[in-house]
């Protein structure tokens, strides 16, 4: 599993450096430890598009003070999708009390580093200086490439370019 705190620390030294070469290797890093179903996930984070969409955050739901930060890291990307998957569905009534709450609670496990993460990922606001869009190739073995391609063509700004999935009996898969 990823955790968070590999994720902000990767936008942190992207952010930090204006050498291209060093972006893409410090995404390009992080990517190959990414395991391939949480790949979409931190895609999404790094773009500042969560895969849900949107999450009816913003700024009257952030603009107060944060949480006191946890002291280490222990928040995973997984995590952090279901806790914004909760953000998405909240709706009707006491729907604001609900994303209060999940962001409370998440806030309140995220190091101060991932708090700074988060809200630039939650207000779309991720100043990392890297392109606005990702190109994905994909190889799988039975169906994995197939549902690696459905994650990231849900995410706004990625283009799933090649996909290749080794098992003969699937039949061919139109990318769009």
């Amino acid at each position: 599993m990823t955790d968070l705190g590999e994720l902000a620390s990767t936008a942190d030294r992207v952010a930090a450096t204006s050498k291209r070469t060093e972006k893409v290797a410090a995404v390009a890093d992080l990517l190959r430890r990414t395991p391939a179903d949480e790949a979409p996930i931190v895609v999404g984070l790094l773009l500042a598009e969560p895969r849900q969409g949107r999450l009816g955050v913003g700024w009257a739901s952030l603009g107060g003070p944060p949480p006191e930060p946890a002291r280490a890291s222990s928040l995973t990307i997984r995590e952090v999708d279901d806790a914004l998957t909760r953000l998405a569905d909240a709706g009707g009534q006491g729907s604001q009390r609900v994303r209060a709450e999940v962001l409370h609670d998440l806030l309140a496990r995220a190091t101060d580093a991932e708090q700074r993460f988060l809200r630039s990922a939650l207000l779309r606001e991720m100043r990392i200086g890297a392109n606005d869009r990702v190109v994905v190739a994909s190889i799988g073995i039975r169906g994995q490439g197939n549902s690696v391609k459905r994650g990231f063509a849900r995410l706004p700004n990625v283009t799933v370019k090649t996909l290749c999935d080794i098992d003969a009996n699937l039949a061919p898969v139109d990318i769009e």
